[in-house]
């Protein structure tokens, strides 16, 4: 069924660095509370905010690695970004990199309708506007320059597909590198301004994910908060499903090219995420399938000439 869309702004990062297949982070993120809320963006652009001037030219180089910059300013930059890429900062579904629509990671189900083209051919975008703008803002400002270049038409529906339920192992048992949050926690917590982190110790704040590929470690986390970093790692959807209460302090290490793939085999010491999750911390995921948000592609082109 058609969902009823409204227009939701979060701040975004200055920079988003991903490559056609699974994202690489090129340096460990530091997240807030990685449970957001769902993003949902307008789907019929008319009305919505305008770029003043925009220029959108192919990029030939033949990498895989794609920009977009975003900030307060009035300027708006991709390169080397697909029909794809440029779609999933439009209208982001979850997480905070937008990875559940990159070309190879399973995404294609989340953005049925897609031409061949939307992951070969790629793109430079400059765009400005006076004043500033949000990250938000900009998101619906592209919006309106997909529907004017690309002639993009879209629309939201709910279907069940694949994901995956994240659950005890052994009933009541946790793993080493599960333990519930202690009432004196070492992790910086900037409302109290009082806490410093050890010396040559790297901070972590309460409430946050430090996440990059291969490795995962969280203070005061809840399991909810867990499934939505691991979406990143396992190209599908994670749904709690563990019925813990409260919050977690945490640490997963596995081989970061073995993510997404419960059956690959690898030379190196480190084990494949399921693997990990059970031995560190007595967790697994279990297949199943739920209703998830997809953004149907109802028309698209090659975009205009400047």
């Amino acid at each position: 069924m058609k969902s009823q869309v409204g227009v939701a702004l979060r701040a975004q990062t200055n920079f988003l660095l991903a490559t056609a297949g699974v994202a690489a982070l090129m340096a460990p993120l530091l997240v807030g509370v990685v449970a957001t809320p769902r993003l949902r963006a307008q789907a019929t652009p008319a009305g919505l905010l305008q770029f003043d001037v925009a220029s959108i030219k192919p990029n030939k180089s033949g990498t895989s690695f794609f920009l977009i910059r975003v900030g307060d300013s009035g300027r708006f930059a991709a390169t080397n970004a697909t029909l794809r890429d440029l779609i999933a900062f439009a209208y982001p579904l979850k997480g905070p990199l937008g990875h559940r629509f990159s070309s190879d990671d399973g995404g294609s189900h989340l953005m049925p309708g897609l031409p061949n083209w939307s992951d070969s051919e790629r793109f430079d975008i400059e765009a400005k506007t006076e004043g500033e703008t949000t990250p938000g803002q900009k998101r619906l400002m592209l919006q309106s320059l997909l529907a004017d270049r690309f002639k993009l038409a879209v629309h939201w529906e709910t279907r069940q597909l694949p994901v995956f339920a994240l659950v005890l192992d052994k009933p009541g048992k946790f793993g080493p590198q599960l333990r519930p949050h202690a009432d004196n926690p070492k992790c910086l917590d900037p409302s109290a301004g009082t806490q410093q982190p050890s010396p040559g110790a790297a901070p972590l704040l309460c409430d946050n994910f430090q996440w990059e590929p291969g490795h995962a470690r969280g203070d005061k986390q809840t399991m909810g908060d867990l499934a939505e970093v691991l979406d990143n790692y396992v190209n599908r959807v994670v749904v709690d499903k563990t019925g813990l209460p409260g919050t977690f302090d945490m640490t997963l290490e596995f081989a970061p090219e073995l993510a997404g793939s419960p059956t690959a085999t690898d030379s190196s010491d480190l084990p494949d995420i399921f693997t990990a999750l059970k031995e560190q911390l007595g967790l697994k995921l279990e297949s199943t399938t739920g209703p998830e948000d997809v953004l149907v592609i109802d028309h698209v082109e090659q975009p205009s000439p400047n």
